[in-house]
């Protein structure tokens, strides 16, 4: 069941509609798709009358309404307090908690938050977290730090760091570290300081919910976090929990949920191109993810390639994240030939600009169909899942 204002969501919810119809099919089963709204909402019929064997719920208003005529319920990304039904979440919390736990293990005090805590009740559990950090670690007055929680997550949408970086001058004083709800907000925050005249990390620190690295196998190979590298994580995590733990690249994991949603389609490469630091892609050849021998199959840093100017400086702007882009583009395309080109970059909006700078370098004969899309945690979710069955 879909509320009706995310049926036209093109980031996710057709899609993950998409392939639970195909896996419900699998395995013998139909799924029936129910779209309404949250003001006229009435128990559909086959639900009421018992004709379904259960109901996958895309959102919560309406789980008190259901619970009265059935049992089995799959929440998706949310939490159902007093229910005892199965969801579908992260951890947000701890993830917020450790986050600012690991800068006070690293001997920081004076830590603040970016956030837009009201706009999601993921962030808003990832600031509950770093607070009862702060409030674990330190005396109540080293609370009051700088908290960009209200306001904020426009100019975080648009990629306006100038608006970020207005607030934090109203400051008197920086904190040493910000913990940040996710890469984006983090992204935001580096590039205000810096314009403010701050260096990222020597001044201020600034760390986000996830990393970019390499998996290999069961370790975790990391670019920029120093004391991950050969952890053998799927042991620890196993051996602590005692649960079964697949591992994977994030750029990986989105090309497969993004594959499997589409129909007729042999080969896909997927390229995110964040603000502030390197690039990764994912590939997709004759049904198999390429991961390679080293797994650094789509390490687009290591690429030698030249660039009018240092590479995480066109990152920052539409006219050089083009230029980066259509390289990338242009090499995947003379390596791999896909297909699909899946791409995700906040400064690209125009598919045709981009198509038009790698016509400068490849036939436009050659140049495949290229598709954009701005948000990714939900394909992320869909090739987790896939790789979680296939393994």
């Amino acid at each position: 069941m879909i509320e009706n204002k995310k049926k036209n969501d093109k980031h996710y919810y057709l899609d993950l509609l998409h392939h639970m119809t195909n896996e419900a099919r699998i395995f013998g089963y139909r799924i029936l798709t129910e779209y309404y709204d949250f003001a006229h909402f009435n128990v559909p019929e086959c639900v009421s009358e018992h004709h379904v064997a259960g109901v996958i719920l895309l959102s919560d208003e309406m789980i008190y309404s259901l619970h009265l005529y059935i049992k089995e319920i799959i929440c998706v990304n949310h939490s159902i307090p007093y229910f005892n039904i199965d969801t579908v979440i992260t951890n947000n919390f701890l993830g917020g908690y450790i986050s600012c736990d690991y800068l006070i293990k690293k001997g920081y005090k004076q830590i603040g938050f970016v956030g837009e805590v009201e706009s999601s009740k993921n962030f808003k559990e990832r600031y509950q977290g770093y607070r009862q950090c702060m409030i674990n670690h330190f005396p109540p007055q080293k609370h009051e730090l700088i908290c960009l929680t209200k306001g904020i997550e426009k100019a975080v949408l648009n990629d306006d760091y100038r608006y970020i970086q207005k607030m934090l001058l109203t400051y008197r004083k920086m904190p040493e570290a910000f913990v940040c709800v996710n890469d984006r907000n983090a992204a935001i925050v580096i590039n205000a300081l810096q314009y403010n005249g701050y260096k990222v990390p020597q001044d201020i620190k600034v760390i986000g919910l996830s990393t970019p690295g390499i998996i290999r196998g069961d370790q975790i190979i990391s670019m920029s976090i120093k004391g991950l590298e050969k952890i053998s994580i799927t042991h620890d995590f196993t051996l602590k929990y005692s649960q079964k733990f697949v591992f994977s690249n994030d750029a990986n994991t989105i090309a497969l949920g993004y594959y499997s949603s589409k129909e007729n389609c042999s080969s896909l490469s997927f390229v995110f191109q964040p603000v502030s630091s390197n690039s990764g892609a994912g590939h997709i050849v004759n049904d198999r993810l390429i991961a390679g021998h080293h797994h650094v199959a789509g390490e687009i840093q290591y690429l030698p390639l030249s660039y009018s100017k240092d590479v995480l400086e066109l990152h920052q702007t539409p006219e050089g994240a083009i230029e980066a882009m259509a390289k990338t583009v242009t090499s995947i395309i003379s390596f791999l030939d896909p297909q699909i080109i899946v791409i995700c970059c906040f400064l690209i909006t125009n598919i045709e600009e981009l198509k038009k700078e790698v016509a400068k370098y490849i036939p436009k004969d050659y140049i495949p169909e290229i598709v954009l899309i701005d948000y990714l945690q939900e394909y992320m979710l869909l090739g987790t899942l896939l790789l979680c069955h296939q393994d």
